[in-house]
């Protein structure tokens, strides 16, 4: 899900929206060594979550992922993917969605 912001918010100010509105879930803001860019990660569970990254054109995207790196290597991460999937994406559309019902107006994908 990829969305254009219609104010310039920062991953700071998308973490407080998710802490405050999503309480029952666990939201970090990561930062990526390698490639240098923030996220936010929002997991439900060690098998569901997501990521919420805001990519040098301003636009926002939310992925449904696995957060756990440790369920990914010992489960098989390939196995885990279908099984785990409508979970991903249920979580990926309730936080999209209110993301979307926040900060954005115009949606892409």
């Amino acid at each position: 899900m990829q969305f254009i912001p219609n104010d310039n918010a920062t991953i700071e100010d998308i973490a407080a929206i998710l802490q405050t509105e999503m309480p029952q879930y666990i939201v970090e803001i990561k930062k990526n060594p390698l490639m240098g860019f923030q996220y936010v990660e929002v997991k439900k569970t060690s098998f569901i979550g997501a990521w919420v990254n805001v990519k040098k054109d301003n636009k926002v995207t939310v992925n449904g992922i696995i957060p756990s790196t440790m369920a990914r290597a010992f489960s098989g991460g390939l196995l885990l993917l279908p099984i785990t999937y409508s979970g991903r994406k249920k979580i990926e559309q309730e936080v999209g969605s209110l993301l979307q019902d926040k900060l954005w107006q115009i949606k892409l994908q």
